[in-house]
C-alpha cells in the first residue's frame, strides 16, 4: 500500500468505541494495490467480508515535540484521511481511467495543467470542469533549456539516415514488419521508407481478403505475396513496395515460382 492510494471505506470494525481499535475494510480504486496485505490477513476474511476489500489497522507512531524535542507524544491511529478530491500534487504518479480536474487557482503554478491532464489513459475518460487557462505557466529554466536543446545540445546521429543520403544512390529498405496492418501508418509516415526507391517487408501476415487500399502508399506500386489462410492472419508473407516499374511478369508469388520450377 502505498500513501495516497484512494478507496471507499466499505466496513468499520471497533473493538473500543473512545479508541483506534479494531479494523477498518476499504475497497481500493486499484485492485492491485493492498494485495499482500490482503494475502497476509486471508484468516479475517469472514461471511460478510469481500475478498477484494482490505483491512487497515491503528498504527502507534511516536515523535518528539517542543522547541528542545525533549518531549515524546505516541500516537495512535487509523492511517486513513477522508477527502473528497485529490490535490493536483498528490495525485502525482496516479493513473486513472476517468478523472475529473479543476484547475481554479489564484496564482500560476508551472506545469500544474500538465500534470492534472496527464492522469488518465484516455481523452474520453478526461472531465475538465475549470481549465483557468490564464493560470498555464511554464517555468522559465525550463523553457530556457528546451530552447537550448533544440539549437545548441542537437545529437549527431551515429549513421546517416536514408532520407539524408546522396540521392543518385539507389535505396533499398529491408524491414522484419511483423504485421503490416498494424504498423503500415507508421511506415507512411518514417522519412527512411519514403526516401527509398524499394521497400521489401518480411512477416506481414497479411490476408488475402484485405483490400489493396489498406497498404497503399502514395508513390509506390505495391506487390504482396500473401500466406495461405482463410480465417486467421498467416505467418510469413512478404510485401514489396517500389517506386521503379516491374518487369513483365515480375515479381512472382511462392505459388508461381513452385508452379514454374515444374513446367519448364
Amino acid at each position: 500500500m502505498t500513501n495516497g492510494a484512494s478507496n471507499v471505506v466499505k466496513k468499520i470494525q471497533l473493538n473500543q468505541r473512545d479508541r483506534p481499535s479494531g479494523i477498518i475494510w476499504v475497497q481500493f480504486d486499484h485492485s492491485d494495490v493492498g494485495e499482500k496485505t490482503r494475502h497476509e490477513n486471508r484468516h479475517l476474511y469472514v461471511q460478510g467480508i469481500e475478498s477484494t476489500w482490505t483491512p487497515i489497522k491503528p498504527v502507534t507512531t511516536q515523535f518528539a515535540v517542543g522547541r528542545n524535542q525533549t518531549a515524546q507524544v505516541v500516537r495512535k491511529q487509523f492511517p486513513l484521511r477522508p477527502a473528497a478530491a485529490k490535490t493536483i500534487h498528490r495525485s502525482q504518479g496516479d493513473t486513472e481511467q476517468k478523472i475529473v480536474v479543476n484547475f481554479n487557482t489564484r496564482r500560476s503554478i508551472p506545469h500544474i495543467h500538465h500534470v492534472g491532464l496527464s492522469r488518465v489513459t484516455a481523452i474520453e475518460g478526461l472531465f475538465i470542469t475549470d481549465l483557468c487557462e490564464d493560470k498555464i505557466a511554464v517555468n522559465p529554466h525550463v523553457a530556457a533549456e528546451m530552447e537550448h536543446l533544440r539549437n545548441e545540445r542537437v545529437l549527431k546521429l551515429s549513421v546517416t539516415p536514408i532520407y539524408k543520403t546522396d540521392q543518385v544512390s539507389f535505396k533499398l529498405c529491408y524491414l522484419n514488419a511483423r504485421l503490416l496492418h498494424k504498423h503500415i501508418d507508421d511506415i507512411r509516415h518514417d522519412f527512411n521508407f519514403a526516401n527509398t526507391d524499394i521497400n521489401i517487408f518480411s512477416e506481414t501476415r497479411c490476408m488475402r481478403s484485405d483490400n489493396a487500399s489498406m497498404y497503399d502508399i502514395d508513390g509506390y506500386t505495391l506487390f504482396r505475396n500473401d500466406g495461405h489462410s482463410l480465417t486467421t492472419r498467416p505467418f510469413g508473407g512478404m510485401t514489396v513496395f517500389s517506386r521503379v516499374e516491374f518487369l513483365p511478369g515480375y515479381p512472382c508469388g511462392f505459388a508461381q515460382l513452385f508452379l514454374g520450377k515444374y513446367s519448364n
